[in-house]
């Protein structure tokens, strides 16, 4: 009877060629970060890094005055850390705050002096590695993909030869969507890394105790980098342990899909206009005519669910989270819409007004009168129902004409 082989022990070796395929992963990113361009979320994790950068500045400077507790007041705090602090924890975005700081080619005083966004005082001296702005904000990001390659390399090392295990961890990095992720100031590399980490700490601790503390201590870590890394504790979640923007979003679509109505009718509404009981609620709507939403039964329920977690005290019924709750916007929704979307890989361009004309076709296609659907959809006319929303016409009307129209 053939003895179970035993698993390959990491040796020195290993050591090195872990640490020599996160270097050459890195220098991989970096020869191919200038031909990446810039998308909107990046550009404004680079701005709050900055910001960020912005607070230790000014603690120092408050130290030397001996004035510590100036920067620890509340204005203080969110007049550097309010910005783009409630989508994402600030640990990722300080760090590439702190990567410009220490690693840019000063060129602030110049021309691109007033697109900073905090006060550039002189020129900053700094250990210059990179010419690109844009490279030094994105090194921390480089720098995680690397620790993934190595991380992959001594996994695969434990069950595979050394070449197979170096071929497993160069594919890991050369996956296009990584890859292109990898070399961004975003979430997505310190993510795929620290989810990484955690099941390889966890697997670890399987065999040592040290390890299951160890274990506990890089989920730690992992959770300041992102909340998107809790979706690796199982496949589920409770509504009650849903972020309450992805609540917010879900509310809002079941508003949309249970109503029918406008998005810009949805966003009018106060917490006080909805009555959960009869869930009807008077709106004044297009040409300021008066009307009433229906509310379906889930959308009632949704909409609770996401009310219930708020810890604000305003008036609207969505609010843009922050430190001062304000009236949820239609640019932020279409932007939402727009994230969702992309994150689902949907071909299809899906927004708030094709959710109306969903509610539209849905009540047709369920056999509801085309003019209750015109009064529920608050149109003035009911061309308007048939041709914008669904989808008939003149020549349409004549066909039905043909093959209803019969008198036996």
């Amino acid at each position: 009877m053939n003895e179970r082989r035993p698993r390959a022990p990491t040796t020195r070796l290993d050591r090195i060629v872990a640490l020599a395929l996160a270097v050459l992963t890195v220098a991989w990113l970096l020869a191919a970060e200038a031909r990446e361009g810039f998308g909107r979320d990046e550009g404004q994790y680079m701005r709050a890094g900055e910001r960020y950068w912005g607070w230790f500045e000014e603690l120092a400077d408050n130290v030397k005055h001996r004035a510590v507790g100036r920067s620890f007041t509340q204005p203080a705090i969110d007049r550097f850390w309010s910005d783009n602090a409630p989508d994402h924890p600030v640990v990722m975005k300080t760090l590439y705050g702190l990567s410009w700081r220490a690693f840019h080619r000063c060129t602030c005083v110049g021309p691109t002096r007033a697109y900073h966004p905090i006060p550039i005082k002189g020129r900053h001296i700094t250990l210059p590695l990179f010419r690109r702005d844009s490279t030094a904000f994105r090194f921390p990001a480089m720098l995680f993909a690397g620790l993934l390659i190595a991380m992959v390399y001594l996994f695969a090392r434990r069950f595979v030869p050394r070449a197979a295990a170096a071929a497993g961890a160069v594919l890991a990095i050369a996956q296009p969507h990584y890859f292109f992720h990898a070399a961004i100031a975003c979430f997505d590399a310190p993510i795929t890394t620290m989810a990484f980490a955690v099941g390889f700490a966890y697997w670890k601790s399987l065999r040592s105790a040290r390890w299951g503390v160890a274990s506990g201590v890089v989920f730690g870590i992992a959770l300041l980098l992102s909340v998107g890394v809790r979706a690796i504790i199982g496949p589920g979640e409770r509504w009650d342990e849903i972020p309450l923007v992805r609540l917010r979003f879900r509310a809002l679509v079941e508003v949309l899909l249970g109503t029918g109505a406008r998005i810009s009718e949805v966003l009018s509404l106060d917490r006080r206009d909805v009555d959960a009981q009869s869930r009807e609620v008077k709106i004044i709507g297009k040409g300021k005519k008066q009307r009433v939403l229906f509310f379906t039964e889930r959308a009632i329920e949704w909409l609770g669910r996401y009310l219930e977690c708020r810890r604000d005290d305003e008036e609207p019924l969505f609010v843009l989270r922050g430190n001062q709750p304000r009236r949820l916007t239609y640019d932020a929704v279409k932007t939402v819409f727009h994230r969702f979307a992309r994150r689902g890989r949907l071909k299809k361009k899906v927004t708030a007004h094709v959710l109306r004309h969903t509610v539209a076709t849905t009540l047709l296609f369920n056999g509801c009168p085309i003019g209750h659907i015109k009064e529920l959809l608050g149109h003035e006319r009911l061309d308007t129902t048939c041709r914008y929303y669904l989808g008939l016409d003149v020549r349409a009307a004549g066909d039905a004409h043909q093959k209803f129209l019969r008198y036996e």
